[in-house]
């Protein structure tokens, strides 16, 4: 079975790297950024990306943008999507845009993190393969 790949789409570098780091120990590729490029790779196919977190504490504009971008994805194609936010953004609701299969709040429980997403990449794969 092919290691998940998991885009991480976060503002801050230190949640980046921390995410990053414990995506990488539970046998994934993760690629972070902070910039929506990463996104037109995913929706060329360039980078095929099982599972997206998405910062929900970034600018609502790139947000919405980055959700609205996740939904015109093919439904075969479209990675899972994990959002993570802080106290102060749960008033924000974007799963009415695309279905969010998670969300986690900060701080970040990273045992549990790591296995939620591992969880959503391998039903991203396996949903593939069937």
């Amino acid at each position: 079975m092919k290691r998940p790949q998991v885009l991480i789409l976060a503002e801050n570098d230190f949640h980046r790297r921390l995410m990053s780091d414990v995506v990488n120990c539970n046998e994934m590729r993760a690629v972070a950024s902070d910039r929506l490029e990463w996104l037109g790779k995913v929706e060329r196919g360039s980078y095929q990306a099982d599972v997206v977190v998405l910062d929900f504490g970034m600018k609502q504009e790139i947000v919405a943008e980055a959700m609205t971008r996740l939904e015109s994805i093919p439904i075969a194609r479209r990675p899972r999507i994990v959002g993570w936010a802080r106290e102060s953004d749960k008033h924000k609701s974007y799963s009415t845009v695309v279905d969010v299969d998670k969300q986690f709040a900060f701080p970040l429980d990273v045992g549990c993190f790591a296995r939620v997403v591992q969880q959503q990449a391998q039903a991203h794969v396996l949903a593939g393969s069937s």
